[in-house]
Formats: structure tokens, C-alpha cells, sequence
């Protein structure tokens, strides 16, 4: 998945928990004088509701992630070690913990791959600087 498809999925997503989170504000702002069970009832409708989608971005988050890792050879976690791994409406999203690890390991790689293409571009450079130099000087 690319990043743009990846960012647009969590755009969509995040949109429509807050627009469940926003009706249900307003239905406890408009029920303000309503018995506080009712408000408590509210909360948990909206829990119950925004949970799904939460899990869906954290479904997103974890595979596209995991997919990054892949493409770079990183190691990922065993399915079956629950430190990493949680299962939740029948799908298996990484731990908290456990994303932001194997996130920084991606960044890392990625970072490290990018310096030694910036080494080599800038040797190149710097060459072609040179012989530039080295033509006009024998030019005149």
C-alpha cells in the first residue's frame, strides 16, 4: 500500500470517529439536565460505537507497518507472542508498545539507507564539481 492510499484510509477513518464522537457530544450538551445515568448511557453507546472504527485504524496502522517492514527485511514479531500482538473483533493488530518499536526500527533503516545514498550522491557531486574545475582550467 502506498503512503498516500495509506494516509487517505486514516484520514476517512479518523473523520468518521469524530463525526460519531461530535453527534454524541451534542446529544450530552443537549441532554444537560438529563439524569446522569443517561449521560453514562451515552458514553458507553459512543464507546461502543467508535471502538470498530479505532480498531480499524489501528488494523491500518499495523499492517501498513508490518508491510513496511517486510519491504525493508526487518524482523516482525511472531504472531503468537502476545506482548506484540493483540487480537481484538477478529483481527490481530500490534500492542502499542510493540508499533512504536517496530516504527522506529523502519524509520532507523530507512534513514540509514538514505545516508549512504547521500554519501555517494554528494561524492558524485563533489566529482563532478571537480571536473568541471579541471575543464576550464585547461581550457584558458
Amino acid at each position: 500500500m502506498s503512503a498516500f492510499n495509506h494516509w487517505r484510509t486514516l484520514r476517512r477513518l479518523q473523520s468518521k470517529k469524530d463525526e460519531i464522537s461530535r453527534k454524541y457530544s451534542r446529544e450530552r450538551l443537549e441532554e444537560d439536565n438529563v439524569a446522569p445515568e443517561k449521560q453514562q448511557e451515552l458514553w458507553r453507546e459512543q464507546i461502543f460505537i467508535t471502538d470498530p472504527v479505532q480498531d480499524e485504524i489501528n488494523q491500518e496502522l499495523t499492517w501498513y507497518w508490518v508491510n513496511k517492514a517486510n519491504s525493508l527485511r526487518l524482523p516482525v514479531a511472531d504472531v503468537s507472542d502476545k506482548n506484540c500482538w493483540e487480537s481484538r473483533f477478529g483481527g490481530m493488530n500490534l500492542t502499542p508498545t510493540y508499533l512504536a518499536t517496530l516504527r522506529s526500527s523502519v524509520r532507523k533503516e530507512q534513514k540509514e539507507r538514505w545516508e549512504l545514498w547521500q554519501m555517494r550522491l554528494s561524492l558524485l557531486i563533489g566529482m563532478i564539481g571537480a571536473l568541471i574545475g579541471l575543464i576550464s582550467v585547461l581550457k584558458k
